[in-house]
């Protein structure tokens, strides 16, 4: 649903909702976020999340296609991993390795000064999108839900990383 003055109204200041954000305001769009969190990064204070760099997703490499492709403006929230090694249950663990590119990106995650939140909040608040925070909004008054999940209904085991300097 289209609002007054062409404004778009967002529902969730997380990377969805900043990046579309940004998105818009690079297209000449006015865009306004309501988050119902009082603080950015929601329920992360300062974590780390792994972005996988290898297979057939991106041209190039996820950090290109994030800045060069979407066009956001990241610099300081990731830091790439060129080697790991996969612990398995069987005990043959094993390194992985993606031919000198970065296998995965950790990215910094949550309320910290150099968090992707943060990057992509500072983006969005400098092409002048209006973020408002603590405020429950009505998901008919809405056109872009981007909040993230309400509940966690399962508990997953996965990959460990383990950052090794040396190669």
């Amino acid at each position: 649903m289209m609002k007054k003055n062409n404004e778009i109204h967002i529902l969730g200041a997380g990377i969805g909702g900043l990046t579309a954000a940004i998105t818009l305001a690079k297209s000449g769009r006015k865009a306004i976020i309501y988050e119902r969190k009082k603080k950015l990064g929601g329920f992360f204070t300062e974590t780390v999340h792994g972005m996988m760099n290898y297979g057939h997703y991106f041209r190039e490499d996820v950090i290109h296609f994030l800045k060069n492709e979407i066009g956001l403006d990241i610099r300081k929230s990731f830091y790439p991993i060129y080697r790991l090694k996969r612990y398995s249950p069987s005990g043959k663990n094993f390194f992985v390795k993606n031919n000198g590119k970065p296998i995965i990106y950790n990215f910094l995650r949550g309320e910290a000064e150099n968090s992707l939140e943060k990057e992509l909040f500072n983006q969005a608040i400098n092409l002048g999108v209006k973020i408002y925070f603590n405020i429950l909004k009505k998901p008919s008054d809405i056109d872009i839900i981007a909040t993230g999940p309400s509940y966690s209904d399962f508990l997953g085991y996965g990959i460990h990383y383990h950052y090794l300097k040396s190669f």
